[in-house]
Protein backbone atom coordinates (compact mmCIF):
# COMPACT_ATOMS: atom_id res chain seq x y z
CA UNK A 1 0.00 0.00 0.00
CA UNK A 2 1.51 3.50 -0.72
CA UNK A 3 2.31 5.99 2.14
CA UNK A 4 -1.07 7.25 2.68
CA UNK A 5 0.11 9.69 5.06
CA UNK A 6 2.74 11.00 2.65
CA UNK A 7 -0.06 11.20 0.22
CA UNK A 8 -2.53 12.80 2.38
CA UNK A 9 0.24 15.67 3.39
CA UNK A 10 0.60 16.96 0.27
CA UNK A 11 -3.32 17.12 -0.99
CA UNK A 12 -4.23 19.36 2.04
CA UNK A 13 -1.13 21.17 2.86
CA UNK A 14 -3.86 24.24 1.55
CA UNK A 15 -5.73 23.39 4.51
CA UNK A 16 -2.61 23.07 7.21
CA UNK A 17 -1.92 25.79 9.47
CA UNK A 18 1.61 27.75 9.68
CA UNK A 19 3.64 25.21 11.07
CA UNK A 20 1.21 22.26 10.74
CA UNK A 21 2.32 19.45 9.75
CA UNK A 22 0.82 15.60 9.35
CA UNK A 23 2.10 13.02 11.66
CA UNK A 24 -0.02 9.92 10.69
CA UNK A 25 -3.20 9.10 7.99
CA UNK A 26 -5.54 6.37 7.95
CA UNK A 27 -8.08 5.76 4.83
CA UNK A 28 -11.46 4.73 7.04
CA UNK A 29 -14.64 3.33 5.17
CA UNK A 30 -18.10 3.79 7.18
CA UNK A 31 -18.41 0.82 9.02
CA UNK A 32 -19.88 -2.65 6.83
CA UNK A 33 -18.64 -0.64 3.18
CA UNK A 34 -15.22 -2.51 3.43
CA UNK A 35 -14.72 -6.34 2.87
CA UNK A 36 -18.40 -8.41 2.51
CA UNK A 37 -19.57 -4.95 1.09
CA UNK A 38 -17.31 -4.48 -1.23
CA UNK A 39 -19.28 -6.86 -3.35
CA UNK A 40 -22.25 -4.63 -3.20
CA UNK A 41 -20.26 -1.80 -4.32
CA UNK A 42 -19.37 -3.84 -6.99
CA UNK A 43 -22.68 -4.70 -8.32
CA UNK A 44 -24.23 -1.59 -7.53
CA UNK A 45 -21.79 1.07 -7.02
CA UNK A 46 -23.09 4.49 -7.14
CA UNK A 47 -26.88 3.21 -5.27
CA UNK A 48 -25.01 1.16 -2.64
CA UNK A 49 -22.05 3.60 -1.63
CA UNK A 50 -24.83 6.29 -0.91
CA UNK A 51 -26.99 3.49 0.89
CA UNK A 52 -23.91 3.10 3.16
CA UNK A 53 -22.82 6.22 3.55
CA UNK A 54 -26.48 7.27 4.66
CA UNK A 55 -26.29 4.32 6.85
CA UNK A 56 -23.34 5.27 8.50
CA UNK A 57 -24.35 8.71 9.16
CA UNK A 58 -27.54 7.82 10.67
CA UNK A 59 -25.43 5.22 12.89
CA UNK A 60 -23.11 8.78 13.46
CA UNK A 61 -26.19 10.51 14.86
CA UNK A 62 -28.15 8.32 16.74
CA UNK A 63 -24.61 8.04 19.10
CA UNK A 64 -24.94 11.98 19.90
CA UNK A 65 -22.27 13.97 20.81
CA UNK A 66 -18.97 14.32 18.80
CA UNK A 67 -19.81 11.36 17.08
CA UNK A 68 -22.80 13.18 15.27
CA UNK A 69 -20.44 15.22 13.43
CA UNK A 70 -18.43 12.87 11.82
CA UNK A 71 -18.70 12.31 8.11
CA UNK A 72 -20.35 8.79 7.00
CA UNK A 73 -18.04 8.56 3.68
CA UNK A 74 -14.93 7.57 3.12
CA UNK A 75 -12.36 9.92 4.43
CA UNK A 76 -8.93 10.12 5.48
CA UNK A 77 -8.68 10.31 9.05
CA UNK A 78 -5.35 12.63 9.33
CA UNK A 79 -3.69 13.85 13.05
CA UNK A 80 -1.42 16.43 12.67
CA UNK A 81 0.72 18.14 15.43
CA UNK A 82 -2.15 20.57 15.98
CA UNK A 83 -5.49 18.65 15.71
CA UNK A 84 -7.49 16.06 14.25
CA UNK A 85 -9.16 16.44 10.32
CA UNK A 86 -11.48 14.27 8.79
CA UNK A 87 -11.35 14.83 4.98
CA UNK A 88 -13.51 13.09 2.65
CA UNK A 89 -11.54 11.09 0.11
CA UNK A 90 -11.26 8.57 -1.75
CA UNK A 91 -7.89 7.52 -1.99
CA UNK A 92 -7.04 9.61 -4.89
CA UNK A 93 -9.33 13.02 -4.48
CA UNK A 94 -8.91 14.90 -1.35
CA UNK A 95 -12.00 17.74 -0.65
CA UNK A 96 -12.19 19.70 2.07
CA UNK A 97 -11.75 18.57 5.62
CA UNK A 98 -15.16 17.95 6.49
CA UNK A 99 -14.71 17.85 10.48
CA UNK A 100 -12.13 18.30 12.97
CA UNK A 101 -11.08 17.55 16.59
CA UNK A 102 -8.78 18.82 19.42
CA UNK A 103 -6.28 16.81 19.84
CA UNK A 104 -7.13 14.80 23.33
CA UNK A 105 -10.48 14.42 22.62
CA UNK A 106 -10.54 11.15 20.60
CA UNK A 107 -8.88 7.78 21.49
CA UNK A 108 -8.69 4.83 20.02
CA UNK A 109 -11.22 2.10 21.23
CA UNK A 110 -11.47 -1.83 20.57
CA UNK A 111 -9.81 -2.79 17.09
CA UNK A 112 -10.53 -6.18 15.36
CA UNK A 113 -10.09 -8.15 12.57
CA UNK A 114 -12.59 -8.39 9.21
CA UNK A 115 -13.06 -10.60 6.80
CA UNK A 116 -10.58 -8.36 4.29
CA UNK A 117 -9.50 -5.15 6.64
CA UNK A 118 -10.00 -4.26 9.61
CA UNK A 119 -12.47 -1.95 12.12
CA UNK A 120 -11.36 0.67 14.41
CA UNK A 121 -13.39 2.56 17.18
CA UNK A 122 -13.11 5.84 17.60
CA UNK A 123 -14.23 7.35 21.15
CA UNK A 124 -14.61 10.89 21.83
CA UNK A 125 -14.15 12.60 24.92
CA UNK A 126 -17.90 13.06 25.61
CA UNK A 127 -18.22 9.39 25.41
CA UNK A 128 -19.68 8.67 22.03
CA UNK A 129 -18.03 6.62 19.46
CA UNK A 130 -17.88 5.79 15.60
CA UNK A 131 -16.67 2.79 13.74
CA UNK A 132 -14.93 2.79 10.66
CA UNK A 133 -13.44 -0.11 8.25
CA UNK A 134 -10.03 0.13 7.68
CA UNK A 135 -7.91 -1.67 4.82
CA UNK A 136 -4.80 -3.32 6.22
CA UNK A 137 -1.18 -2.54 5.60
CA UNK A 138 -2.29 1.24 7.03
CA UNK A 139 0.10 2.59 10.24
CA UNK A 140 -2.74 1.92 12.70
CA UNK A 141 -0.43 1.73 15.66
CA UNK A 142 0.80 5.01 14.95
CA UNK A 143 -2.21 6.73 14.98
CA UNK A 144 -2.89 4.64 18.82
CA UNK A 145 0.56 5.91 19.33
CA UNK A 146 -0.62 9.18 18.61
CA UNK A 147 -4.35 9.39 20.25
CA UNK A 148 -3.99 6.87 23.04
CA UNK A 149 -6.23 3.98 23.57
CA UNK A 150 -9.51 3.83 25.65
CA UNK A 151 -8.16 3.78 29.29
CA UNK A 152 -4.60 5.06 28.97
CA UNK A 153 -5.82 8.49 28.67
Amino acid sequence: MADITKRTAKRIATHLQPDEHVEAALLIEPKGTYGPGIVALALLPRTMSKVMESSARDANAESGGFAASFPGGSAAFTITNRRILVVPSNGLTFKDPAAQYELGSVVVGEISNRVIGRRMQLVFADGSAVQVDIQRGQPIEKVQSLLGTVGTV
